[in-house]
């Protein structure tokens, strides 16, 4: 998957400042619905591989982003699982994958749906050209589905006719539908079917805020005819890679969502202590205040393997990361995903890890229990020089920053690491940018 206009946070705070607004900050969120569930909450990216077979799913997985079965004829691979949402995968400003629709048809059939991006397609001469259509000037046209303009109610029609509904039909195993790539932020205009160019975006630079805000009316629009038809289902979308990179207009569009997908996690690359408290505080607030489920998909660098992090000390400390950050903003409906890009497909045969295997459920962070501040969003806190968060049945602590910290655990409670090591009336030393999960004994 991949993701449009991207920024950069670059400002840098001093660390005794940081931990006192984010204290304020967390203090003063509220949430009205309460984490449901206890311990990690599995979903799967896809779930296409050989490795990703549905019969896994059980009892492991609860979601399913982009479920198997991303054609317009459902061969039968992908089946209902109980106790698992499966959605539909479709990508915005484009046309379905496994289209039987060529680029030469939409041009001889409806010319004007192309949304065109290259600036030097918009000469007579160019009208009907199969070389313009892509995302970019030099793109082969038939490596890519038809770019679209999903603001046309005739595109929407056939988004729904081709694409929703067949996979929203009482026989269908699809409960929703994930929305991916909203592209074409430089998206230029459209030909009329009579060859009349028809320049509706400035998009030179960057993407142009009229073409910002149509596309968001459109996900608006479409979301509402969705909820009218299947008031059940569910409608989510990929927001990107906070804080680096990002959807635009992305606040917009979450709150019109379900679920919101953050692709990069708290892995995909690097933090400064600043982006770390950024995007905390963001995925924080979004899910208390717009009662939105959050896809956490922590990218890593690398592939993992079955209980890779047994004989790898970088995965070990990778995932760690990854649970303690889940756990430090889980609401009532964050889910959690962690591996490299090729493991999109893969199933929980391949991705699950000692840390959080059901299997190992009693002693692992599973265990950990309930939230203390639930019911109330999470109002984890400045801890000496990190971040703790209660649970019923343990904490949970964090070290954003780029140096080594340490703290004395409580000396009334009796704890262990997800890996058995006991961890009571101790001295605890988290290296720069690490996690612990501390269960209860």
């Amino acid at each position: 998957m991949s993701i449009g206009h991207f920024d950069r946070l670059g400002a840098a705070v001093r660390p005794a400042a940081l931990l006192l607004l984010l204290s304020l900050v967390f203090s003063s969120c509220s949430n009205p619905r309460s984490d449901s569930r206890p311990g990690i909450r599995q979903m799967l990216v896809f779930n296409s591989s050989a490795a990703g077979n549905y019969l896994q799913e059980a009892g492991v997985i609860e979601f399913v982003w982009g479920a198997d079965c991303q054609g317009r004829r459902c061969p039968g691979t992908n089946r209902a699982v109980p106790g698992v949402w499966h959605e539909y995968y479709i990508p915005w400003s484009r046309d379905g994958v496994g289209s039987s629709n060529s680029v030469e048809w939409f041009i001889e059939h409806h010319p004007d749906w192309i949304l065109y991006t290259a600036p030097s397609c918009r000469g007579r001469s160019t009208f009907r050209s199969a070389e313009c259509v892509s995302y970019t000037p030099k793109a082969a046209t038939n490596e890519v589905t038809v770019p679209l303009d999903f603001t046309n109610p005739d595109v929407q029609d056939y988004i729904f006719r081709e694409w929703i509904d067949p996979n929203m039909s009482s026989e269908s195993p699809f409960k929703g539908i994930s929305w991916d790539d909203q592209h074409s932020e430089k998206a230029r205009g459209h030909w009329t079917r009579s060859g009349v160019w028809v320049e509706k975006y400035n998009s030179t630079d960057g993407p142009d805020p009229a073409w910002s805000t149509a596309q968001t009316r459109a996900f608006k629009d479409m979301r509402d005819r969705f909820k009218r038809s299947y008031p059940n289902g569910s409608w989510s979308f990929n927001a990107g890679y906070f804080p680096y990179e990002y959807v635009v207009d992305w606040p917009e569009r979450i709150r019109l969502a379900d679920h919101f997908m953050h692709e990069g996690g708290f892995t995909q690359r690097p933090m400064t202590e600043y982006d770390w408290f950024w995007l905390v505080e963001t995925l924080v607030q979004e899910q208390s205040a717009h009662d939105i489920g959050l896809l956490l998909v922590n990218q890593l660098a690398y592939p993992l393997s079955s209980y890779q992090t047994d004989v790898d000390t970088r995965a070990r400390a990778d995932v760690q990361w990854a649970l303690a950050n889940y756990l430090l903003i889980k609401s009532d409906r964050t889910y959690f995903w962690v591996g490299g890009v090729a493991n999109y497909g893969d199933g929980p045969s391949v991705l699950q890890q000692r840390e959080f295997d059901p299997a190992l459920a009693e002693i692992n962070a599973n265990a950990i229990g309930y939230p203390m501040d639930r019911g109330q969003g999470s109002a984890f806190h400045a801890w000496v020089s990190v971040y703790r968060r209660d649970f019923s049945n343990g904490l949970v602590i964090v070290n954003p920053s780029g140096t080594w910290r340490a703290v004395n655990l409580p000396a009334t409670g009796t704890f262990r690491d997800v890996y058995g090591r006991e961890m009571t009336g101790r001295e605890l030393r988290l290296p720069p940018r690490s996690g612990v999960v501390l269960i209860g004994r």
